[in-house]
C-alpha cells in the first residue's frame, strides 16, 4: 500500500476545510486589532506630540509629522516627550517660537537628536 493513498472521507475533508477557515479568519481578526491597536498608538502619540512644546521645535526645525514618525522608533518619541514634559526652560522656548533671538540649541534637550532627524530628511 501507497502511504500517499489515504482513503479521506468528505465528511474529514470537510472537517480540516473548516479547521484552515477558522485559523484563516482568527488570523484576519488578529491583524485588524493590530492595525486597529498601532492607528490610535499613533494618534496617541501625535495628539501628546502636538500638545507639547516639541511639536512647535519640529515645525520651527521644518521637521514634518510625519518624517518625524518615519524617522524615530517608539521608544525615541517617548524619550522625546519625557525631556521635553521635563523641560527645564519652558519660557525661554515659547519665547524663541515666538520671534525673540534666542539660542535654541542651549535650552532644548531634544535639538540634537532632531537635527539628526532633519539632517536624515535632507538626505532623502
Amino acid at each position: 500500500m501507497n502511504p500517499l493513498d489515504l482513503d479521506i472521507g468528505p465528511f474529514t475533508l470537510t472537517i480540516i476545510a473548516f479547521i484552515f477557515f477558522a485559523i484563516f479568519v482568527a488570523m484576519l481578526i488578529r491583524l485588524d486589532r493590530t492595525y486597529h491597536y498601532l492607528r490610535n498608538r499613533r494618534k496617541n502619540l501625535t495628539e501628546r506630540i502636538e500638545d507639547l512644546e516639541l511639536g512647535k521645535m519640529l515645525s520651527y526645525l521644518g521637521i514634518s509629522i510625519n518624517r518625524y514618525f518615519r524617522s524615530t522608533t517608539d521608544l525615541q518619541k517617548e524619550r522625546h516627550i519625557l525631556a521635553c514634559e521635563g523641560c527645564p526652560n519652558p519660557v525661554q522656548c515659547l519665547k524663541a517660537f515666538a520671534g525673540e533671538k534666542i539660542d535654541v540649541a542651549t535650552i532644548c534637550p531634544n535639538l540634537p537628536q532632531l537635527k539628526k532627524v532633519r539632517r536624515n530628511q535632507s538626505i532623502k
